[in-house]
């Protein structure tokens, strides 16, 4: 997530992508960071396998009522605006950015960042791991405190992808 903020804001402030790998910026963006949600995907189906007799109960339902609820927002939010937004693809367009204000994004202004804090909050709860709701809230803290604004700024920029900066 901190790899996707710091490369976001290098290509709208300075088109550093652009400016790196021309008509192939989105795919160096999107190669820069697959390391670490490689590593997030891989190290959550690890602590998951190593649950082998998750405990019963409320919190169980409760959990498991939260991943249901992220996974929907997740799905419902990339449904609407497309799988390009995995990598923030429209900060690498030329077109304006067109915020969506129907369907899910009616409701919730960023459905899928909120759903994944719900649906690690939801895998806390079902595990009783006091560690992984720790890591759900500051997952989400910086969803919210950090990628958000990183991406609402990327977006008000104007439109100039291509690797010459104004001016040049």
């Amino acid at each position: 997530m901190g790899a996707n903020a710091v490369s976001v804001l290098a290509q709208a402030r300075w088109r550093f992508w652009g400016r790196v790998c021309g008509d192939q910026a989105l795919a160096c963006h999107a190669a820069a960071i697959a390391p670490a949600w490689i590593w997030f995907l891989v190290e959550e189906q690890l602590a998951e396998r190593a649950d082998e007799n998750p405990p019963r109960g409320s919190l169980t339902l409760l959990g498991g009522t939260l991943s249901i609820v992220g996974t929907w927002l997740v799905a419902a939010g990339f449904r609407k605006v497309g799988p390009g937004a995995l990598v923030n693809a429209d900060v690498f367009s030329d077109s304006p950015h067109q915020w969506q204000t129907d369907g899910v994004y009616g409701y919730v202004a960023d459905p899928i960042y909120l759903g994944y804090g719900l649906n690690l909050a939801g895998r806390a709860l079902r595990r009783r791991s006091p560690q992984v709701l720790v890591v759900a809230a500051w997952l989400s803290t910086l969803l919210f405190a950090v990628e958000v604004p990183v991406e609402r700024w990327a977006h008000r920029r104007p439109r100039r992808t291509s690797a010459t900066p104004e001016g040049d």
